[in-house]
């Protein structure tokens, strides 16, 4: 029925919410860009667009996920998928950087009003080619973006020509060649997002060009190896219980037990909070089994007409289904609500039942959802605040492998922008006492600071590949300090989550951004590069400015994650 009647198919589904996805994105850009333009106060906006975007990205990774294991076809090009994530994903972070500027930067911004509102023109329009719902195979229209784009860096160039730069202090050239790093970076990430919109697999076109995928080789996935193991167990003791005290229910309690042990990451992805007050739930679940029985005993007798017993049934899957539509995969409820339905279905009530048939059935499934409460809480229990530390620390293993040139850098790139979506996920699950609303609140605003983070330093790693080594030389050695000191500082971040306590004082990479500051003043008062081209200092100090923007974002990192109390609700509490 389902391959006949309205089918589903991934590729579209991902297709049309990329479209959605885009249109916030777009809104974001041109809400910075203009707001750079014309200073004005965006922030009730902006927060709004910002949760709207983590919510819809969120639900990109779920399908990138589901997909995944549902279809060769979606699978055979994950690698188009996740590069197109990922260019979203550094789109809206480059956006985010236009938000803070000097007020001295007002004079460079009103030599340079008409081109600005150009390249803004030129973003707008190419939102809208991206953004548009086209069928498959249609070639996108021709993108404008590179003429206004140039026309505004060819103006920022006769700027530095005329000797405007040098009127002022160093910050301020640095803060402003880190908004026209940002403004590159959308460019950047526009033309590549337009590239890959047009290798995204469509349904009844021709197949794009293969990305290359990392993963050659066949990994185990530990988690589900772990669920392989606890689901067996769980299948294994309901057919042993069976066996040997013939327990109410047999029928219903394998079948129990096997899925609520099985479905454990579903119910996660579903809003669930995993393992975490599992006791909890299934005291509440009994309760309302216990009900269920009560009523089924009731009205049994009604349910001898198959007319009744058909819109019954018509009507009870209606509303669930419209209840659980937008519900990202199978809750624990769901679960709960389809297993209880099959034991309403098979009573067949026909023939006369026995209230004693009814309560065996509902304690079967009662019984199956105790072993694998038991099963699941007290051996590797699936814990938010287990898959968040997980998550950050693999996200500072990253960021420091970004380092390492002989590295696949498509690969890690993919983990820094998928890892904060996961773990925003996983702090909106923790429902601990310690754990308050202030707290989650320092978390979410960490986890957006840390996704920033990824992609100024993506940027800042494309940017210095792309230096001539004779600017590069000119600045190497403060380079390797803040090298070094940046590695101090993921280096305690990620140990401070291992052992679940920020009440330290963390290494700070000031000292290195400081040294890097007043080398670029001491490059300009002597006039090193008077002799080079324009863009030779246009093209350090932007680079100088990644470098002071990636540093800000490594202070702020350290002193929201100064100001978390996980020490109260890192462990593993509340069965």
């Amino acid at each position: 029925m389902t391959s006949i009647i309205w089918p589903r198919y991934a590729r579209e589904e991902f297709f049309e919410l990329s479209r959605k996805t885009l249109e916030t994105v777009g809104e974001v850009v041109l809400l910075e860009t203009d707001s750079y333009i014309q200073p004005r106060d965006i922030s009730g906006q902006l927060e709004q667009l910002q949760k709207q975007f983590e919510q819809q990205v969120s639900t990109l990774r779920n399908l990138l996920q589901s997909g995944a294991q549902e279809s060769t076809r979606f699978y055979g090009r994950l690698g188009n998928y996740n590069a197109f994530v990922v260019s979203l994903t550094n789109l809206f972070q480059a956006a985010l950087h236009l938000e803070r500027k000097r007020q001295e930067e007002s004079q460079y911004i009103t030599r340079i009003q008409n081109e600005l509102a150009a390249a803004s023109t030129a973003v707008a329009r190419e939102f809208q080619i991206l953004a548009s719902d086209s069928s498959p195979g249609t070639q996108l229209p021709e993108t404008t973006l590179d003429e206004a784009f140039d026309t505004l860096f060819e103006k920022v160039n006769a700027l530095r020509a005329a000797g405007l730069f040098v009127e002022s202090s160093i910050e301020t050239n640095i803060e402003f060649f880190a908004h026209v790093a940002a403004l590159r970076t959308i460019r950047h990430e526009l033309l590549e997002i337009r590239q890959i919109k047009q290798g995204l697999p469509r349904l009844s076109a021709a197949h794009p060009e293969r990305k290359r995928g990392w993963d050659l080789l066949p990994t185990i996935d530990w988690f589900w190896m772990k669920t392989a193991f606890k689901s067996a167990l769980a299948a294994s003791l309901s057919l042993l219980l069976i066996r040997w005290i013939h327990p109410p229910g047999p029928a219903a309690l394998p079948v129990s037990a096997l899925l609520f042990s099985v479905l454990q990451r579903a119910f996660f992805r579903a809003g669930g909070t995993g393992d975490l007050r599992a006791f909890q739930r299934f005291f509440s679940a009994c309760l309302i089994l216990s009900v269920y029985a009560a009523l089924l005993i009731l009205v049994t007798p009604f349910m001898a007409s198959y007319l009744v017993i058909n819109l019954t049934l018509f009507v009870g899957l209606f509303i669930f289904g419209f209840m659980t539509a937008r519900i990202p995969g199978f809750s624990f409820w769901s679960i709960v609500a389809i297993l209880s339905t099959s034991v309403f279905v098979g009573l067949n009530a026909q023939e006369p039942v026995a209230s004693s048939t009814i309560i065996d059935s509902v304690l079967g499934l009662m019984t199956g959802m105790a072993i694998a409460t038991v099963i699941g809480r007290m051996i590797w229990p699936l814990l938010p605040q287990r898959l968040l530390r997980d998550d950050l620390m693999e996200f500072f293993g990253q960021l420091k492998a970004l380092s390492n040139p002989e590295l696949e850098m498509k690969k890690i790139q993919t983990r820094l922008a998928l890892l904060p979506i996961e773990a925003l996920l996983a702090a909106k699950r923790i429902r601990l006492p310690g754990f308050t609303g202030e707290q989650q609140r320092q978390f979410e605003l960490l986890i957006r600071t840390l996704s920033g983070l990824a992609t100024r330093r993506t940027a800042l790693a494309r940017r210095q590949s792309e230096l001539p080594p004779k600017l590069e030389a000119l600045v190497h050695s403060e380079l390797e300090q803040l090298e070094i000191e940046f590695g101090q500082m993921t280096d305690a971040f990620a140990d401070c989550f291992r052992k679940g306590d920020c009440r330290r004082e963390f290494p700070t990479v000031r000292g290195a951004l400081d040294g890097l500051r007043r080398r670029a003043d001491q490059i300009r008062r002597e006039g090193i590069l008077s002799t080079e081209s324009l863009d030779a200092p246009v093209q350090l100090l932007e680079f100088i400015s990644r470098c002071q923007r990636f540093g800000e974002a490594l202070e702020e990192c350290a002193s929201l994650i100064k100001s978390l109390s996980i020490h109260r609700y890192w462990g593993d509490y509340a069965l």
